[in-house]
Formats: C-alpha cells, sequence, structure tokens
C-alpha cells in the first residue's frame, strides 16, 4: 500500500477489471463525465497519474500539475500527450503498443471485407425488402489482388499474416524496418509510396502521425490508384487528406474506403465522407473488443501503480526519464 492514497484522472472510460484493480491496490481514481479542457485542467491539477485514450491530456494540464508522474496510454498513439513537456517535468509516458493488435487487425480486415462486398448497403437493401440489390450491386473478391501496407510495423505484420486465408498478395512500404522483417512475414518490400499506391488493389494504412505523415495521402496520391481501389484507415485520421478522399471516392464510385479513424472525431455532421454509400466507417472502434479493452485497462493499470511504487514499468515512451528519477531517487 501506499504511503498516501495517490489519485488517478482517466480521461475516458476503460474496462471496469482495470478500475477495480486500482481501487484494490489502493488508488483513488477520478474520471470525468464529459472529459473537455476545462474539467481536465481542473482535475489534472492535483493528481499523480493520468489515463487517457484518444482525447490526450491537455499541455497545460501537464504544466499545471505539482504532483503528476505519469501519463499512461491506453493504446499506441501518442500524439494527443505532450510527451517532451512531460518528459522535461520527469512525467513517465507509457502506452501498450501491443495489447491491441489483433482486434485492430481483424478490425481492418473487417472494414475492407464490408466495402468489397458491400455490406452496409446490403443490409439496408435487405431491411427495405430490395432483393433486386443483388443484380446492381455486385460485390467484389478479394483473392487474386494485390494488399499494400502503408507502414509495416506490428499491427501492419499482423494484418499481413491473415492475407494468405483470403489469397491476397501483400507489398509494404516502410522506411524503418529491415529487409529481414519483410522476408520473415513473406511480405514484398517495394520501395516507396509512388510504387505501393500504383500496385495496390487494396491499401490499408498503419503509420503513426507526424508532421511527415500528416496528410501524407493526398489528391496526388490517390489520383496514383486504380480507380476501383480499396483503402482501409485502422491508424489516424489525419494522415490521408479527408476532403481529397471524399473528392476521389465520389469521382470513382467503383472505389471505396474503410474508416475507423478521423482527424476530428467526431467528424462533423456534414462532413462529406458521411454521405458517401462507398465508404464503410466506424467511430474509433478498431481497438475495442472486450478482449483487447481488458489487456490495455490492465496493462495501463499495472504501469501506473509501477510508477507510483517506484517500480520500472514496461512499454515506457521517454526512456529518458528513467534515468532523472533514478538519480533523483539517490541524491
Amino acid at each position: 500500500m501506499f504511503p498516501r492514497m495517490p489519485t488517478c484522472l482517466i480521461v475516458q472510460p476503460i474496462h471496469q477489471d482495470a478500475v477495480s484493480h486500482l481501487r484494490q491496490q489502493g488508488v483513488k481514481v477520478v474520471s470525468p463525465d464529459v472529459p473537455d479542457q476545462a474539467t481536465l485542467l481542473r482535475l489534472a491539477a492535483d493528481v499523480d497519474a493520468v489515463i487517457t485514450r484518444n482525447t490526450g491530456i491537455p499541455a497545460d494540464a501537464v504544466a499545471d500539475s505539482a504532483r503528476l508522474r505519469v501519463i499512461a496510454v491506453h493504446g499506441i498513439g501518442t500524439d494527443a500527450v505532450p510527451v517532451d513537456l512531460a518528459t522535461e517535468r520527469c512525467v513517465v509516458v507509457i502506452n501498450t503498443p501491443d495489447a491491441n493488435l489483433q482486434s485492430v487487425a481483424e478490425h481492418a480486415w473487417g472494414l475492407l471485407l464490408a466495402v468489397a462486398k458491400r455490406v452496409p448497403s446490403a443490409d439496408r437493401a435487405t431491411r427495405d425488402g430490395d432483393f433486386t440489390f443483388k443484380f446492381r450491386s455486385p460485390s467484389r473478391e478479394l483473392s487474386g489482388g494485390t494488399l499494400g501496407l502503408l507502414g509495416f510495423g506490428k499491427i501492419a505484420k499482423r494484418v499481413a499474416a491473415m492475407a494468405p486465408a483470403f489469397g491476397v498478395h501483400v507489398v509494404a512500404m516502410s522506411p524503418n524496418q529491415p529487409d529481414e522483417a519483410f522476408r520473415a512475414c513473406g511480405v514484398e518490400r517495394v520501395p516507396d509510396l509512388r510504387t505501393l499506391l500504383a500496385r495496390a488493389d487494396f491499401l490499408s494504412v498503419h503509420v503513426p502521425l507526424s508532421a511527415a505523415t500528416r496528410a501524407l495521402v493526398g489528391a496526388a496520391e490517390l489520383a496514383l490508384l486504380r480507380g476501383d481501389a480499396i483503402i482501409v484507415n485502422t491508424s489516424r485520421g489525419a494522415v490521408i487528406d479527408e476532403m481529397a478522399l471524399a473528392a476521389w471516392l465520389s469521382a470513382n464510385p467503383d472505389a471505396g474506403a474503410g474508416l475507423d479513424v478521423f482527424s476530428s472525431e467526431p467528424p462533423p455532421l456534414d462532413h462529406p465522407l458521411l454521405a458517401l454509400s462507398n465508404a464503410v466507417l466506424s467511430p474509433h472502434t478498431a481497438a475495442s473488443s472486450d478482449a483487447a479493452l481488458r489487456r490495455m485497462g490492465m496493462e495501463v493499470a499495472e504501469g501506473v501503480l509501477a510508477v507510483l511504487d517506484g517500480r520500472l514499468p514496461l512499454n515506457v515512451v521517454n526512456p529518458t526519464v528513467l534515468g532523472r528519477l533514478q538519480r533523483l531517487a539517490t541524491s
């Protein structure tokens, strides 16, 4: 048990098992009903730990907190967390890079299949009693096609591992992976984005959001795709220029997109992608299987407890902080 009851701010809901675990270990949990910035600034001023999902935590909240020791990201992406500022203030940032791999990979295939098989449109037609739908809206087979992976990290590798079941050839592009990583997965490496787009019947996006990847796929890149290509994005919405994507989908009715992420979440109700029948959309739920949610929740809870207890947590995003903390503890 801790000498003083520490407080953990949970910005967005996590698995109840993880919340119960924190409480059982002597941590006070606070969680706002609506995580607006003003509320987060007020609550974060007096907490020892923060657990957040895609909302992140405002930089001002980190700067104004005198007790904050750890920010735990429930998921992979840390683009919504001020990591540099946290590092300056000796706040440990951790994430859960492996807990949702299977769930996100399955969702990527689910979106691809939903678009290719026109599942949402077929569902609506069935409910309307329109069985002539099958005569005017044929679906597509994936077998024999080429899946292009933009990025080749852990999730992309899991997606590639599922491809043989569908008879799909996989090509991938990543400047950060060695040739051996591609060979080990039986995936053909392509040298650049232009080649990837020209080869792909289906494109699945798996890169983190950064200055280098923001709007990486824009109008010029979309023009390199086949007119009936299918794009899937389960990474970050801003990697694709959404206005350009909407225009491309409108101009290419045989093409399609399966999107789980958006540059603004939720997207505005007048967003052009919401009006397109060849776009299948989900509200950032790729990692939200019950199994993945529990794994991520328990991992962030254990990471928070480790830091609060002076132990080394797993999956530290800013490891330079650990050396500083150790020096402070021994000085």
